[in-house]
Formats: structure tokens, sequence, C-alpha cells
């Protein structure tokens, strides 16, 4: 956006361009975000147009906006005396500015961008100093800070306390640049102020800030310290958080839990404490998850942060018809609350509600209109729906360069879904990419789209043509490979599968994909369990990694074993094939009634999968030869062991 202000050109500022003084040449590219913050702070102080800073400053200024970082200079109007330092109007132009004081800011941008880090140190204190203005005192603390100047992160810290003596920022920064030169003492004092005395009390923002601080030196020497210090306020619950925050970034659990429940006793109605107990449960104790949390909502049934949070991890694990109850609850408060619309269209999305989980994304929406990742969420649903015109709609309305790719490849899907395959991989194709990385999706894109067809051979075509230009890739090898086992081409896809594993050693799925076509197409069998043992041990908790072990071990006679690996494959990830697969175990073990449950729920997820149907088929009464149907039934009638 331009600037509304003008801002004439002046002969001094010509004047004082050209009597800089700097050596070397031009370092390209070096410096343009400390060149972009001083831009921004000159830009504040309206003299962007008067300086004529080069163009790649003023690129790097919008880059920074668009990043969403808060832009500089929006701070308070400057304190000094007007004819010394320069008096800042309300609407942030410049009146007055001495010549010394711009002189020092266009020095200090220059140097930035070119590299020359002291020049523009020096330049920018001075320029703190003579202006005592605490935007371009922020911007001269954080460059030192940057450049590891710790003395004169403390000093300009010192004068902003000066300056703005609630300057939560520069506070911070003296705390670390003191922890750094060994002044632990003077630096918990800081911390521990900062956290008592807070603007807004119980904000986790800034606690969480001082518990990274500390811990990111060493703990052995700061945690004694600060563990005693905070014993003279044995009442204080922030400071009883910043404690918990510590303990949780040293991975100490359990001291975590026992300050947190300190805090939550000195403020049992503490949102963002037990948030922080909710969300820590989650993930160490989710059977005790509940239990607070019911307790907590029955105590103080007002806290709709926390009512939310459990309602979207709730649908996290999977309970879905609990996390509904939360969410809907939290929306009888507040009808307008963003939060919890979203996560109830997408609780209400994955308990098969479609048309409500469209309405309730439709009203987020309203209220938050530049949510790309909303109208993606939609459109899916709407092209699940088959409303293909309201799809192209929503996805004809993604603006934002971060999810343009995502709403470009699934235009392609509802166009192809609507004009053919075809007319798909064209709108595929004119799609503007920048990077291999971007290239390669739009392979992988063509590729399922044919996929989805079934065009098998076309799907073939298109990656071992991208494969002749990029040899050796290995997400093009990956999707190479998997497709040749579907056309039961198995020494192509051994071939790139061993291929990755040579190239990445740590590629637990290509491992996986090649141990579970040797377990189900060939007799292989031990190395089959050798090379899924060694993707299990990559990621112990891979719902199909764990189907793929349950398999070879089911194929290896071992079915109780089988039964075991199946169903928590089954319960990381409700997928059809697992419950193909769980339910030829359990039948074979005897257990017919539950894998008939098993395979039904595989039905409700996804109606066509084919190893289902065809697992279902083979197993159905009619199609048993008698004597395998009387050893069935023998089984059956057996007791089960489960």
């Amino acid at each position: 956006m331009k600037s509304t202000v003008s801002i004439r050109r002046c002969a001094p500022c010509r004047r004082c361009v050209g009597g800089m003084n700097l050596p070397g040449r031009a370092k390209i590219g070096r410096g343009r975000r400390w060149m972009a913050a001083i831009a921004g702070v000159l830009l504040a102080l309206g003299l962007s147009a008067c300086v004529g800073l080069p163009e790649e400053a003023q690129h790097s200024q919008a880059e920074i906006a668009q990043d969403g970082a808060p832009p500089v200079g929006d701070a308070a109007p400057a304190v000094g005396k007007s004819g010394e330092s320069g008096e800042i109007s309300e609407h942030g132009s410049a009146k007055g500015l001495s010549a010394e004081l711009l002189h020092d800011l266009l020095l200090a941008a220059i140097a930035a961008q070119r590299g020359h880090n002291e020049v523009a140190m020096k330049s920018m204190s001075r320029a703190a100093y003579l202006s005592r203005d605490r935007r371009i005192v922020a911007e001269a603390t954080a460059l030192a800070a940057r450049l590891n100047d710790h003395q004169r992160v403390i000093e300009l810290a010192r004068l902003m306390a000066a300056i703005d003596p609630g300057d939560i920022r520069s506070q911070l920064a003296l705390a670390d640049a003191q922890l750094e030169t060994g002044q632990d003492e003077q630096a918990l004092n800081v911390l521990i102020d900062l956290a008592r005395k807070q603007p807004e009390p119980g904000d986790e923002s800034l606690l969480r800030s001082i518990a990274t601080l500390l811990a990111k030196q060493a703990p052995q020497r700061i945690l004694p310290r600060f563990r005693a210090a905070i014993e003279a306020w044995p009442e204080n619950p922030e400071l009883k958080l910043v404690a918990a925050l510590l303990a949780l970034e040293l991975g100490e659990d359990d001291a975590f839990g026992e300050l947190i429940d300190q805090a939550l006793q000195l403020r049992r109605d503490w949102e963002t404490a037990a948030l922080l107990k909710l969300t820590h449960l989650s993930d160490s104790e989710p059977k005790r998850m509940a239990g607070f949390a019911d307790r907590f909502l029955r105590e103080f049934p007002e806290a709709q942060r926390f009512r939310i949070q459990y309602g979207r991890l709730l649908l996290h694990a999977k309970q879905v018809k609990k996390s509904l109850r939360q969410l809907e609850a939290a929306l009888k408060r507040d009808a307008q609350s963003s939060e919890a619309l979203f996560a109830s269209a997408l609780a209400h999305w994955e308990r098969g509600d479609l048309p409500k989980a469209v309405a309730r994304l439709r009203k987020f929406l309203q209220i938050n209109p530049q949510s790309d990742q909303a109208r993606l969420h939609l459109a899916d649903i709407e092209i699940e729906l088959e409303n293909y015109d309201a799809a192209t709609a929503v996805l004809h309305a993604v603006h934002s360069p971060r999810h343009y790719l995502d709403a470009q490849t699934k235009l392609a899907s509802v166009i192809a879904r609507q004009s053919g395959v075809e007319a798909g991989i064209r709108h595929l194709a004119q799609i503007d990419v920048r990077g291999e990385a971007e290239t390669i999706r739009i392979i992988l894109e063509q590729e399922l789209l044919y996929r989805d067809f079934q065009l098998l051979d076309r799907a073939k075509e298109v990656l071992d043509g991208a494969l002749e230009r990029m040899p050796g890739h290995p997400d093009l090898l990956y999707n190479r490979g998997l497709l040749a086992a579907q056309l039961d081409l198995l020494e192509m896809h051994e071939r790139d599968m061993r291929e990755i594993i040579q190239q990445q050693p740590n590629h637990a799925h290509a491992y996986n994909a090649l141990g579970y076509t040797l377990a189900d197409q060939t007799d292989r069998l031990d190395e089959a369990l050798e090379l899924i043992t060694t993707a299990l041990e990559l990621l112990p908790d891979d719902p199909y990694i764990l189907d793929s072990m349950g398999w070879v071990h089911f194929r290896l006679g071992n079915i109780d074993r089988a039964i075991d690996y199946l169903r928590r494959a089954l319960a990381g990830k409700e997928d059809a094939e697992i419950a193909a697969h769980l339910g030829e175990a359990l039948w074979v073990a005897g257990n017919r009634r539950e894998a008939r449950k098993i395979w039904k729920r595989g039905r409700e997820w996804a109606p066509d999968n084919a190893t289902l149907l065809d697992t279902m088929k083979r197993f159905s009464r009619k199609n048993l030869p008698d004597a395998r149907r009387e050893v069935q039934w023998e089984l059956a009638a057996a007791p089960s062991s489960h």
C-alpha cells in the first residue's frame, strides 16, 4: 500500500547521502531485514521518500508486513526535545529533525544493507540516544541482540527503561544479555519482577517467554537459583507457572505437574494454567484428562477457552460425540465464537454430518472472511457432497499465496469430475509454479488424478516421464513404486523402494511399502518381517506400519500377534483396509461375530474399498467350500481367546 504522506525531496538529503564514506563494495542480499526494519523506522518518521531508500529495502519491508510481523514503528510517539532529537507528530511525520540524527539513521540503513554491521550498530546506537524515540531504541536493541553485542543490549535496554518503563521486550532483552554475561542475580531480579508485575496478570505469552529464556541458559546453573529466588513469594501464582513452564521446557514432567497444581491452588479459576495442564495431560495421561476437565468445567462453566480446547483435544482423540458436546455447549454461550464454530465444523465433518459442517464453516467465514484454510475445508466437503459448483466458487475465492497451490489442485479435481480427467490435467499444467518442490507437487497431483480415475497406466506414464527428467527423485520413485505394486510390477516396485532406502536409510515408509508388498504378494515372509520391523523402529506408532506388521504375522501364522498389531493399527486410524485385515485375522481365530462388526465399520468408512469388499466376499458363507465351512464353524464354536 502506498504511503498517503506526501514528502518532498530536499537538497540536504542528497548531501547527507553523498557525504557518506563507506568502504568496500555492497554485499548484495546481506542485511535485508535490518535494512527493512530501519526503513520501517524511517517510514514511521516520514522520511522514506526523502531518503530515497533502495527498492530492495522497500520490498523487504513489505515482505515483513506480509509475514505477519508487527510493523516497525508502531510504538508511541517519540520523547525528546524539539530541534535536538526531532519532534515526532502523532502521525509519524518528522518536524525539525536534526541533521545529525538524520545522518545516523541513513548511515545505519545503508551500512546494514551493505553488511557493515559495526557501522550500522554504532549509528543506530547514536540515533537511539539522540532521539530517545522508543521505536529507534527498540530497533537498536534488536540489532545489538542479533549481533550478540550483550553490553550494548544492556545499555540500550536501560535507556528504554528510562523512556518507557513498561516496555516488556527491552526488559526481556536486558535479562537475556545479563544471563549471557554471567549477571545471573540481576537477570533473575528483572525476570521475577516482570512475572510479578506484568500488565496483564496471568498472561501466558510473557510467562512462557520468561521460561524459554531461562531454559536456553545452562539449566544446572540457573534453575536452582531461580527456584530459590521465587521462594520469597510462595503465594504468587505467576511465578509458580513460570517454574512449571520451565520444568516443561526441561522435560521434567513430574515437576511440571506439581508446580501447575500449586499455581491452580493459588488461583483456582486460572484458565491459562488449567489449559496448560489439560494439554499436558492429553499427551502424557489421556485417561486423566477427562476427569480433570470435567471437574474444572463443573466448577467454572464460563471457562470458554478451556471448554473449546477440551473439545478440540477430544476430537483429536477421535472422541467425536464427546467433542461435539463440549463445542455445542460453547456455542450456546457464544454463538459467534470463531474457535468453537471452526472446531465444531470439523467434528461434524468427522461424524459424517456434512450439511452441518458446511453450515458451520460458512458462518465461520462470515466472521473470518480472510480464512482461506476454512475455504479449503469447505471445498473438500462440498466436493464430498458432489456440490461441484459450490466447491468451485469457494476455491476461486482463495487468494493467499500460502494456499494458492492447494486451491488450484483441488479445482483441478473438481474440473476433472465435471469435464473429464484430461480437463483436470490441463488445469494442473497451466498452474504457475515456483521451484522444484512445486513442480514435483504438480506432477504427483497429475498422477493422483489419473489414479483416482483408475487410469493406472497413464499415471505410470506421468511418473516415468518425470523420472527421466529428474532421475532418482525420492518422491517420484516412492509414488511410482506404490503404483508398480498396484500394477503387479513387483520387480519395478522393489527396485524403486530399494533405491529410496539407499538414498534415505531412515525412510520408514519405503521399508514398510516393500515389506508389505513382499508379505502380501510373495512367500518372502522373513525378509518382509525384517523390513517392516525396521520401519516400525523408525515410526513406532504409525498405524499403517502396525497394519503391515499385523499382516506379515498373519501370513506367518502368528494369529494372536497379528490381531494385537491390527487392533493397535485400527485404534490409530479408522481405515477400511486395516478393518479388512483385522476382520480376516479375527475370523480365522474363530471370532466371526467381531469380524463382521469390524467389516461393517470398514464399510461405513469406505463403502467401495476393494480390499475390504474382496475379503468380505471370500469369507461370505456362500463362497466357502463345504469342508472349509465346517472348519470355520468349528473354529467359531470354539471358545475365543479374545
